[in-house]
Formats: C-alpha cells, sequence, structure tokens
C-alpha cells in the first residue's frame, strides 16, 4: 500500500498542468547577494530551455550555486528547488528572476504556484550520528563552527546538505 500511494503522489507531480508559456527569451533584474543580477530565461514549447545569468556574485561561492540552482531549475522545470547553504541569496535571487521572467512569458499565479509546488523530496529518515557537537546549516556561521570545532578534539557533524 506504501508504494502505491508514492507512485500516486510522484504521479499527481508528472501530471501537473503546464502553465501557457509563450515562446522566447525574457529578460529581468533582481537583487543579488554583491550586486544587480540580470536573468534571462528562454522558452520554447511551453518549457524552461535556457537560463544565463549575469552577476557580480563570489567566485567560488554564489557563482557556483548559480549554476548548480541554473541547472536543476531547467532538469526539473521547477521553482521548488531547494536553495544552496552559504549561497541562500544568490540562490533566492536566481530563482525571483527566473520566477519574473515566467510571468512575463505569460505563467499567471497560479502557473507560479504550481512551478513552485514541484518540490524535490528529501529522505527523511532519521539517523543516528556520533558525534561531540552538530552544526546544523553550512553557511557562515557554520562553516565558522566546523572550523573552530576542527582545532579542538571533539568530532563534528554538518548537516547542511547542499554545500556548495
Amino acid at each position: 500500500m506504501k508504494s502505491t500511494v508514492v507512485c500516486f503522489g510522484t504521479l499527481l507531480m508528472t501530471c501537473a498542468t503546464q502553465a501557457a508559456l509563450t515562446d522566447g527569451t525574457y529578460t529581468e533584474q533582481v537583487v543579488g547577494h554583491n550586486a544587480p543580477m540580470t536573468v534571462s530565461v528562454t522558452v520554447a514549447n511551453q518549457k524552461i530551455t535556457d537560463i544565463t545569468v549575469k552577476e557580480l556574485e563570489t567566485l567560488g561561492v554564489g557563482k557556483v550555486a548559480i549554476a548548480k540552482k541554473r541547472a536543476e531549475i531547467i532538469e526539473r522545470q521547477s521553482l521548488g528547488v531547494d536553495t544552496l547553504s552559504g549561497a541562500t541569496f544568490s540562490s533566492m535571487a536566481l530563482l525571483k528572476g527566473v520566477e519574473k521572467c515566467l510571468q512575463k512569458a505569460g505563467a499567471s499565479s497560479d502557473d507560479i504556484k504550481a512551478f513552485k509546488s514541484r518540490k524535490v523530496m528529501h529522505d527523511t529518515t532519521p539517523r543516528e550520528l556520533n558525534a561531540s557537537v552538530v552544526i546544523v546549516g553550512g553557511g557562515g556561521a557554520g562553516m565558522a563552527a566546523a572550523v573552530s570545532v576542527s582545532y579542538t578534539h571533539l568530532r563534528a557533524h554538518e548537516t547542511g546538505r547542499n554545500l556548495v
């Protein structure tokens, strides 16, 4: 019975109606972490086929997050992707830029809700960890905590899944 429910849930996500998007390339400027970010989204045959970004995000952090999230949005045809720990603002700016571009392409507010509802489901099985310290998240504070713990004899476990 459980596998039937899982399959049914997956089917519902896949069968969601597509937005009536007009083919073309749409551009929007949003506020990035370091400076304004220009996001361009190409739509063809009711699908996001390309996303280009002109930005001044941090090399090795924001730039990596944008590249990963850009690919994930295109692959999943979804705005329901997670932001990347350590590059949350850059990830959120990209998602907002794509959303605004989709609106320009003809997506209604209901269409945008549908794009956001196509979320990635993560494994939520409880895990037992053997650690003296647990660091939740991999942003600036989490990374600083991990570096501090590395100077001690304590064993740490970092829980951020999407580290850059």
